[in-house]
């Protein structure tokens, strides 16, 4: 019975009365228009952002005119974005072999030769004798010979070198190691093997790999926000690197030396003059293309059989009539981004022109496309119509999901587990749209599906390969649907009615924010946003402008700063700390030192005392009680129990019995909340103390055990979730095979995602984003774990209905108070807040945090199985 009163603690508990807009200890916060927690707008976190692959070879050819030839590591996109990905995955070993070959592949074509060293530094790195013998002597008196090295010369040509290879100037400190390491390499092997060691050095740095943005205290912090404010050589990185792909060219060092970027005037000047030339042209149509996800285009697959006018050089044009009519609209002409969506001109070849049924296209040039197609802009397109289509057919479903995503960004939920999204074994006599409307009558379907597929019917007039059609399988197309309540006929309507869309501009403001700042928007940068929004509306929808108004904002010129905790250098490193209870350890943890580990002295009860010597009184203690004949819980405010909190009617468990009186025994438990005492924990993994902690690798390995002995299909587990410390009994969530997959992996792989994820420290924040990382990466929604390892093996549970959120930290304290950012973001607190607050949006329960920035957190929510799809 014990197990099934604790049972209904997790849900209940998380249905207490709150303070809603509380932050920690119940103070008020402020809450915008709808009720959500504001935040003032500021920049986000300060990283290291890794080098996109052409922002790589860029930044090699500038400084050495080798353009590197070698395999470079792949970018791996986050978000939509390749510099998101830049910006949060680590660099895995065979990466560092990638850039080490590049390295010395450049380096042997600098100084081919002795000659070429002189000729490259400028000056004879080993002096004449006659020259030497003037120059100096030993202590002895001896003349130097003509052997002796010219560190002079050495040193000025490092110091040049680094100071363009790292965007900012050298110091000697930096530069005399360089110095060193030539004189030693000289000595052994000559100065043309010297001189390579010095440039491969170089290239392999992270202050060439990466850019560095730590910024300085901001004297104008008015707010006393304690954002920082970038150096103008970390300004001037992050300006080239996004309007260009490359370095900062010589005018933007002089500019940054001379602290002409102190100014919005002077970012805006040098930010027009990039804009305008080749590359920033390219580098903005490259926005353009991950924002369409164009670069799949060509390996998109497509029946020949079916599509006979399918080629590599159709695919091509496709691609080139997008790129062309992106830039002519956005850059050359500066014009109102919304005719993208609605104009009749195209750019295409001969091969293009016939697909568009133009036959008299003799050259790749401008055209306007025949009305009564109805293709209208961008959605009508060859290029977008097949990258949204499958191999035979086209598809409703991801044409009009590709519009709520990347052109409204809207969230649409993956479909659910155990739902068959084929269209096998339903009628398909009649056209594509009468059968989906047959699948789509399924509820467990039609929630999301609604808002979808009438977008993608709009398109129906045209085949998976975007030709033009009037009939499908036989008969009459019906391209007639809606977006949010906006009847629509064709392609040509739907491009007008996103253009006016309120979602449309946003979106295209948030997505430019994301990939020029490397960073998903928290809830300070979505504050911006909508800043950036409001201008770019405001300058009849010009890209120019907005890309002006994004690179003059607080969130392009700042970073936030660092936090009100003491640094370390020694990741893992502990010293010594003490509560009022006990003397402990607490470690370093990704710059910052973290947790202090004392023992309590006592566990916590509802006396109106802090029994364990956390800072909080009566912290978070939990009881089972009863209300008649149900079970409920209840918790402990100011010293005193709150009134019995129940559900009804009772939850179904894996126990053989019909528990909630439906008639079915042990049925939909694909999610189950399981009550157990420390006793069965302790079974399963001896060294399972939740006395101590339910987050540790013991505790989730007997987690993982247990669910997976229970029967009802139950595959693996998720825990702990709460804890009584009194009664010693806890909470975990069991899923099944469609909740939840076991996955081996390796923490080498692992911390391919994450560096900071490691073998021996795996119950860390780090290894939460990780396996979050590795999780969707693999088609998940996220991940837990690890749930077993040994050694380098690690076995994880990637979960495919997961849902992500982002929460404020505030939020999270303000259902359990001994959650807090930044030092306990991964404990036993914030596993119940966690779970709290997805069960209070709604969910079955919930885990993370995924991710972690600026007092905000990631969080996985599961949906109730009925609620899925």
């Amino acid at each position: 019975m014990r197990a099934g009163l604790l049972l209904l603690a997790l849900t209940a508990a998380a249905l207490l009365p709150g303070c809603r807009g509380c932050g920690p200890g119940g103070a008020p916060v402020a809450l915008d228009d709808t009720g959500e927690l504001a935040a003032d707008p500021g920049p986000g976190a300060a990283r290291l952002y890794r080098l996109t692959e052409p922002q790589l070879r860029h930044a090699v050819e500038d400084l050495t005119g080798v353009v590197p030839t070698s395999p470079l590591p792949v970018d791996y996109d986050l978000h939509g974005y390749d510099s998101v990905g830049a910006g949060e995955l680590t660099i895995a070993p065979y990466d560092l072999e990638l850039y080490e070959t590049m390295a010395w592949e450049v380096a042997e074509a600098v100084f081919p030769s002795d000659e070429a060293v002189s000729a490259e530094l400028g000056c004879a790195v080993t002096p004449s004798p006659a020259a030497a013998l003037l120059a100096s002597s030993d202590d002895t008196g001896a003349p130097l010979g003509a052997g002796s090295l010219d560190t002079v010369c050495v040193q000025t040509w490092a110091s040049a070198l680094v100071a363009e290879a790292w965007r900012r100037p050298a110091t000697s400190d930096e530069v005399d190691p360089l110095v060193d390491l030539f004189e030693e390499v000289h000595g052994l092997a000559g100065e043309r093997t010297a001189a390579q060691a010095v440039l491969a050095t170089t290239l392999l740095s992270a202050d060439f790999l990466f850019r560095v943005e730590l910024g300085e205290p901001d004297p104008d912090d008015l707010h006393g926000t304690g954002d920082h404010q970038l150096t103008d050589w970390e300004l001037a990185s992050r300006l080239a690197f996004f309007l260009t792909d490359a370095p900062p060219d010589a005018a933007l060092r002089a500019a940054a030396a001379a602290g002409d970027l102190d100014t919005e005037a002077g970012i805006r000047e040098q930010a027009e003059r990039l804009l305008a030339t080749e590359r920033g042209q390219e580098a903005m149509t490259r926005f353009f293309v991950e924002t369409l996800d164009l670069d799949e285009l060509s390996s998109k697959d497509k029946d020949a059989g079916l599509f006979p006018a399918d080629s590599e050089t159709l695919r091509a044009a496709m691609q080139t009539e997008l790129e062309v009519l992106f830039a002519d609209i956005a850059l050359h002409r500066d014009a109102d981004m919304r005719t993208l969506l609605t104009t009749r001109q195209a750019w295409v070849s001969p091969e293009l022109a016939a697909l568009y049924g133009l036959d008299d296209v003799t050259a790749e040039g401008w055209v306007t496309l025949p009305e009564d197609q109805g293709r209208g802009g961008l959605l009508g397109r060859a290029g977008f119509l097949t990258l949204n289509a499958t191999a035979a057919r086209t598809s409703p479903t991801h044409r009009g999901l590709f519009v709520r995503s990347r052109l409204l960004c809207q969230d649409v939920p993956p479909p659910p587990e155990g739902v068959v999204a084929s269209l096998d074994g339903i009628d398909s006599s009649g056209t594509l749209r009468e059968t989906l409307e047959q699948h789509l009558s399924d509820p467990a379907c039609s929630s999301c599906h609604a808002l979808i597929d009438p977008i993608g019917f709009t398109l129906e007039d045209f085949d998976g390969l975007g030709q033009w059609r009037a009939t499908d399988n036989g008969q009459p197309v019906d391209a007639t649907g809606d977006l949010d309540g906006v009847e629509i006929d064709g392609a040509a309507e739907l491009g007008a009615a996103v253009a006016e869309h309120e979602r449309f501009s946003v979106c295209l403001s948030a997505q430019l924010f994301r990939h020029a700042t490397g960073a998903l928007e928290g809830s300070r940068q979505e504050a911006l946003v909508d800043e950036l929004d409001a201008a770019f509306v405001a300058s009849g929808y010009r890209f120019g402008e907005l890309v002006l108004a994004l690179v003059t904002s607080p969130g392009f010129r700042g970073v936030a700063g660092p936090l009100d905790t003491e640094s370390c250098e020694v990741e893992g490193e502990t010293r010594a700390c003490a509560t009022d209870c006990a003397a402990g350890l607490e470690r370093c943890i990704d710059g910052l030192w973290q947790g202090c580990d004392a023992d309590p002295a006592s566990p916590e009860t509802c006396d109106a005392v802090d029994n364990d010597c956390d800072g909080l009184v009566d912290g978070t203690p939990l009881q089972v009680c009863t209300e008649g004949d149900l079970p409920g819980v209840q918790s402990c405010e100011d010293g005193a129990w709150r009134s019995c909190s129940t559900a009804d009617p009772p939850p179904e468990v894996c126990n053989g019995l019909d528990d909630d009186g439906d008639g079915l025994v042990d049925d939909g438990l694909s999610i189950e909340l399981v009550a157990l005492s420390w006793a069965d924990l302790q079974d399963q993994h001896a060294s399972c103390d939740p006395d101590t902690t339910g987050v540790s690798g013991p505790c989730g390995a007997a987690t993982h055990r247990l669910c997976a002995a229970r029967g009802c299909d139950l595959v693996t587990g998720m825990g702990l979730l709460a804890r009584d410390l009194v009664d010693e009994t806890a909470a975990i969530a069991c899923f099944d095979g469609t909740q939840a997959e076991v996955r081996w992996t390796t923490f080498t792989e692992l911390g391919s995602f994450h560096e900071y994820c490691v073998w021996d420290d795996p119950i860390t924040a780090d290894c939460n984003a990780s396996i979050h990382r590795y999780c969707a990466a693999h088609g998940y929604g996220s991940g837990y774990g690890p749930i077993e390892h040994s050694g380098d093996t690690a076995v994880v549970a990637c979960t495919a209905a997961a849902e992500n959120h982002t929460v404020d930290y505030d939020a999270l304290t303000a259902l359990q108070s001994g959650c807090s950012w930044p030092d306990e973001r991964n404990s036993d607190a914030c596993k119940l807040a966690m779970h709290q607050w997805c069960v209070s949006e709604g969910y079955a329960t919930g885990f993370g945090p995924q991710e972690n920035w600026d007092n905000l957190a990631v969080v996985a929510c599961l949906p109730h199985p009925e609620d899925e799809g």
